[in-house]
C-alpha cells in the first residue's frame, strides 16, 4: 500500500455523475481525473471492493431507511479504517462514490428517493456539503459514537433514527465532539424518561446556541452528561 490515496475534484466528480445517469463510461472519467494526495498512512484501493461487496449484501435483509443505516455505519467505518486526514477529505468521498465501476453510486440510488430524472439527488453522490454524501455520512455517524472502551464499540450506532443522526449528529457541531456526541445520543435514547422528538429537537438548538461560547471538548463524557442535563433541567428558561 502507498502512502497517498485517491481523490476527485467536484469538477470530475460532476462529470462522473451525468455520465452514470445517461449509462455512458464513468470508469475512464474517474481514472483520467483521479488525483491523488499524500498521507503518511495511505489507502489500499482494494478496501472500495470489499465495502461495496459488504454494503450490497445489505439489502436483502434491510429496507432503505433506518435498518439499513444501522447496519452500513459501523461496516463503512470498520472496513476502510481511514486516517483522519484521509476521513476530512471530502474529493475522496467523492472518488469513493464512483470508484469501482461506479457500484456505490448505484448503492446510494437505491438507498434514496429518485427525482425527475430518475436517480437520488445529487448530494448524496458527493456534489453537497461531506457529511451529506451518503458515504461520508455513513461513516461520520461511526465515527462519531465509536466508543474502544465497549465490549461493542459500535454499540452506540443502533440507538435512535434518521432523524437523530443527520440532524443531530451528524448535522451539528457538537456531534464532532465524541465524547458529547456518546452523550446526547445515551440522553435522548436511553434515558429513563426519553424526550419527544420535538423536545431533544429543541434540546439540539439549545446545545448548539451554548457550544458557541463553551469548550465541549474540554469535558470528558461524564462531564458531557452532566452539562446536557443541566440543559435539560432549565428547558423552561429556552428562548
Amino acid at each position: 500500500m502507498t502512502s497517498s490515496y485517491p481523490t476527485l475534484s467536484k469538477m470530475a466528480t460532476r462529470q462522473a455523475f451525468v455520465a452514470y445517469i445517461d449509462k455512458n463510461d464513468v470508469e475512464t472519467i474517474v481514472a483520467e481525473n483521479v488525483e491523488r494526495r499524500n498521507c503518511c498512512q495511505g489507502f489500499d484501493e482494494s478496501l472500495a471492493i470489499e465495502l461495496s461487496n459488504r454494503l450490497w449484501e445489505l439489502p436483502k435483509t434491510t429496507g432503505k431507511g433506518n435498518a439499513f443505516e444501522r447496519s452500513a455505519v459501523s461496516i463503512v467505518h470498520q472496513s476502510l479504517n481511514l486516517h483522519p486526514i484521509i476521513a476530512g477529505d471530502e474529493g475522496f468521498w467523492r472518488w469513493l462514490t464512483f470508484a469501482n465501476d461506479n457500484e456505490l453510486a448505484g448503492l446510494i440510488d437505491w438507498r434514496y428517493p429518485k427525482q425527475e430524472n430518475g436517480h437520488a439527488r445529487d448530494i448524496y453522490f458527493g456534489l453537497g456539503q461531506m457529511k451529506e454524501g451518503m458515504l461520508a455520512y455513513l461513516w461520520l455517524s461511526a465515527d462519531a459514537v465509536f466508543d474502544p472502551s465497549l465490549k461493542d464499540p459500535y454499540s452506540l450506532t443502533q440507538l435512535g433514527d434518521v432523524d437523530i443522526w443527520n440532524s443531530h449528529i451528524v448535522g451539528t457541531d457538537f456531534g464532532s465532539v465524541p465524547q458529547f456526541a456518546r452523550a446526547f445520543i445515551r440522553f435522548v435514547c436511553q434515558n429513563d424518561n426519553k424526550p419527544s422528538r420535538k423536545d431533544y429537537r429543541q434540546l439540539a438548538r439549545e446545545i448548539t446556541r451554548l457550544n458557541a461560547s463553551m469548550a465541549f471538548e474540554l469535558l470528558d463524557e461524564s462531564e458531557c452528561i452532566e452539562q446536557i442535563n443541566e440543559i435539560w433541567e432549565k428547558r423552561d428558561e429556552w428562548i
